[in-house]
């Protein structure tokens, strides 16, 4: 039996995909201190827990702090999205300089 209760989970979901989606076309965001993810150093084993787990607390962080802004977006506030837009740009350097696709 389908029940509506399982919407109001898929449906904030897929906004929040959709406004991801959008997002993607956005510049490159800029690092301005040193960041855990640059300069990690990637060997045969791939890299240790201890090099990656500050890079990977920083990415939570960045997609923590862009949550809010999406959904104020979504909501129709225009501030929100260029913030959205930022955190972002920020989110995507992070995931480049931890060995993301460039």
């Amino acid at each position: 039996m389908f029940r509506f209760s399982n919407l109001e989970y898929a449906i904030p979901g897929l906004l929040l995909a959709m406004a991801l989606l959008a997002l993607t076309a956005c510049g490159r965001g800029e690092v301005k201190y040193k960041s855990a993810c640059e300069g990690l150093e990637y060997t045969e084993d791939g890299l240790s827990r201890e090099a990656y787990l500050p890079c990977a607390g920083e990415i939570l962080a960045a997609m923590d702090a862009l949550r809010p802004e999406i959904e104020a977006a979504i909501n129709g506030d225009d501030e929100a999205r260029k913030r959205a837009r930022r955190a972002y740009r920020y989110l995507r350097k992070l995931l480049t300089m931890a060995g993301g696709k460039k």
